[in-house]
């Protein structure tokens, strides 16, 4: 995507209908624009194509492609497999490992699309007290998830 831009034909008004080379539906890009509050941490497949700064000023978070040195590490653990947010096959991420990461990098929301939508959705449907729903565009699977101020009970506790 990134590699050829300049040397094929563009049209920028694409950029922003269902043919967007990014995946994201229009719905999405609007709520992208008018839902998240701009400076805002946004999580993305490390391994994905979402251009989410053309839409909106939020900090992406890797950027796309490896073009931050500070993100080419979830890049590679992404590739590996061990990515604790966006799993290998898109396997529902253990709470523990999600959690820590989300806190560590200071993530405010989680973009997700396909059978990531599909397996954060669920994650966030087992731990309302981690991630919130905030946006799904059902048809284009697209997924928008906030994530939640920490509990102030352990698990352990909110067990017993």
């Amino acid at each position: 995507f990134l590699g050829d831009l300049w040397t094929r034909q563009s049209s920028p008004e694409a950029l922003f209908t269902a043919l967007n080379p990014t995946g994201l539906s229009p719905k999405t890009v609007s709520f992208l624009r008018k839902g998240i509050p701009p400076r805002t941490r946004v999580l993305v497949d490390p391994l994905g194509e979402h251009l989410v700064g053309i839409y909106a000023p939020l900090y992406v978070l890797p950027y796309p492609r490896g073009y931050i040195l500070a993100d080419l590490g979830q890049q590679q653990i992404a590739r590996e497999g061990r990515h604790p947010v966006f799993k290998q096959n898109a396997a529902l991420p253990e709470r523990s490992e999600a959690e820590s990461f989300l806190r560590r990098h200071k993530v405010d929301f989680v973009l997700a699309e396909g059978p990531f939508a599909v397996s954060l959705g669920q994650l966030a449907e087992e731990n309302p007290d981690l991630l919130q729903v905030v946006f799904r565009d059902a048809p284009a699977k697209n997924i928008i998830l906030r994530v939640l101020a920490p509990a102030t009970t352990t698990p352990k506790e909110r067990e017993g």
